[in-house]
C-alpha cells in the first residue's frame, strides 16, 4: 500500500514516547549532579521540559498531517470545516495522482509530494498548550478530548501539559535572559524546572489516547 495511516500514526506515537523518555532521563541526570555543578543541573532540568513540550507539539503536528492525508486519500470522512482548510495544492496533487494512467509506480512519489506540501503549509501551527491540542481534535472532526479520554486520564494529561507549557514559557522568555552575564553576574535566582515521572506518564498515556482516537476513525 502506498500509504498506511495506522502505521504512520504508530510510528509517530513511538517517536513521541521516545521523546518523553529522553526528557525524563535528562531530569534524572540533573538530579544526580553535585551542588558544585548546580548551573549545569538547571540547564539540563530545563532542557527536559523543552524536550517534552516539543515532543507533544511534534506529535500533534503529525496527527494533523496524517489526518489530512487520510481525508484526502479517503481513509477518513472529512467534516465541513476540514474541507475548507485542506491546502488546495495538496488536493490537486492527490487528484492528479488518482487520474494517472499508470498510477501504481507513480502514486508513491505523488504521496511524498502531497506530504511535503502539507508539512510546509502546516509547519507554523503550534500545539503548546491543552487548548491548542483540544482545538486540533475538534477542528479535525475527531471530538472533544474530555469525551474520549476517561476522566482521570484527561485530568492528568491536561495538568501535565499546562504545567510544562507554562514552565517552557518561563524558561524561554525569562531564564535565558537571566543567564546574560553582563546583566546577571550570578544565577542563584534562576528557576529550575523539570519533567517528573508523573508528568511523563501522563503525557505518554495522553499521547497514546490521541493517536488511538484517530485510528478509531480510519476506515
Amino acid at each position: 500500500m502506498f500509504y498506511d495511516p495506522e502505521k504512520a500514526l504508530s510510528k509517530h506515537n513511538s517517536t513521541f514516547a521516545n521523546g518523553i523518555a529522553r526528557s525524563l532521563d535528562l531530569s534524572r541526570l540533573a538530579g544526580e549532579l553535585s551542588e558544585e555543578r548546580s548551573t549545569l543541573a538547571i540547564d539540563i532540568s530545563n532542557s527536559s521540559v523543552v524536550m517534552a513540550v516539543g515532543s507533544l507539539d511534534l506529535l500533534c503536528k503529525n496527527i494533523q498531517r496524517e489526518s489530512l492525508l487520510s481525508y484526502l486519500y479517503g481513509f477518513l470522512e472529512p467534516p465541513e470545516k476540514v474541507r475548507k482548510v485542506v491546502p488546495l495544492t495538496v488536493a490537486r496533487l492527490v487528484t492528479d495522482a488518482a487520474r494517472h494512467p499508470n498510477k501504481e509506480p507513480a502514486f508513491g512519489s505523488h504521496h511524498l509530494l502531497a506530504a511535503s506540501f502539507l508539512d510546509r503549509e502546516l509547519s507554523r501551527d503550534n500545539f503548546q498548550g491543552i487548548n491548542n491540542v483540544a482545538t486540533l481534535f475538534t477542528s479535525l472532526g475527531l471530538g472533544k478530548l474530555k469525551n474520549f479520554m476517561n476522566k482521570g486520564e484527561y485530568a492528568d494529561f491536561s495538568a501535565a501539559v499546562t504545567e510544562l507549557t507554562e514552565f517552557r514559557h518561563e524558561i524561554v522568555h525569562r531564564t535565558a535572559v537571566q543567564f546574560n552575564p553582563y546583566q546577571f553576574p550570578t544565577v542563584d535566582d534562576i528557576s529550575r524546572r523539570s519533567v517528573t515521572p508523573e508528568a511523563a506518564n501522563a503525557l505518554k498515556a495522553g499521547g497514546e489516547a490521541l493517536v488511538n482516537r484517530v485510528k478509531a476513525f480510519i476506515a
